[in-house]
């Protein structure tokens, strides 16, 4: 059964008279909200974000991006537990994948409020439209961790999203390489990033999001990380990685 942020399954969406009558409502006060109104995204103490992967069916990705904002985004704009919403979309990936949505609450329990508030407010009308495009939903869980990164991936051209696998008894040295290692590159670079150490993540121990302005500023900027000095540290703390291009999309973002 799919889920997204609000954890609400079709099953729960109101009666098709109610949820018409709130389409047409929130899509009115969308328009009362400009998308470029937008905070800066920086991590904060005891912040979660759940990470969802999404692929649709042949062809539909577009229909399911209108449906996120014609019918999700307007309900996550008026949740109060939501601290952050971003979509973005794929640019370059090696594993199947159409979008990424990342929604941001003040721990676990601001999610339990989230998902009280969107199950009134009738989120699973969403659910229903989306879920018969839906190849596949992958969620994940982090805990953002405020001093090992700077500044908002989300508002670069392009935002590479960096899974690591790190050694057991490893957490601490891989820590304390990105605060040493990577964060005095990235801002000599400046090169907006953040760190989140995973609550759920399937056998992953951290996900790092590196804001860069092209396909070649990345390659440029992995290039000038692996040749730091130090970056041993991290290299030899590390068993697996995985790497994801996106595109924030303007449409999909919240607060």
């Amino acid at each position: 059964m799919a889920r997204w942020p609000g954890g609400i399954s079709p099953s729960n969406r109101p009666p098709p008279g109610i949820a018409a009558f709130l389409g047409v409502l929130l899509i009115g006060m969308a328009v009362l909200v400009s998308p470029r109104d937008l905070k800066s995204q920086v991590p904060v103490t005891g912040e979660v974000r759940q990470i969802v992967s999404l692929s649709f069916l042949p062809g539909t990705a577009g229909e399911a991006v209108d449906l996120f904002e014609r019918l999700a985004v307007p309900l996550y704009r008026q949740d109060p537990a939501m601290e952050h919403f971003r979509g973005f979309s794929e640019v370059e990936s090696s594993i199947p994948l159409d979008l990424i949505v990342v929604s941001s609450f003040d721990g676990m329990a601001g999610m339990d409020r989230s998902n009280e508030f969107l199950a009134g407010a009738g989120i699973g009308a969403f659910y229903s439209r989306v879920a018969p495009v839906l190849s596949r939903h992958h969620d994940q869980f982090i805990e953002m961790i405020p001093d090992l990164g700077r500044a908002d991936p989300s508002a670069s051209p392009r935002t590479v999203l960096v899974w690591y696998r790190v050694v057991p008894g490893g957490s601490a040295d891989f820590e304390s390489a990105v605060r040493d290692v990577v964060l005095p590159l990235e801002e000599a670079m400046d090169v907006p990033s953040q760190t989140g150490r995973f609550l759920l993540g399937d056998g992953w121990h951290y996900l790092r999001f590196v804001g860069v302005e092209s396909l070649g500023a990345y390659q440029a900027y992995w290039a000038a990380l692996r040749q730091a000095e130090g970056y041993s540290r991290i290299d030899g703390r590390v068993t697996a990685t995985r790497e994801v291009i996106v595109r924030a999309l303007e449409g999909l973002s919240v607060r």
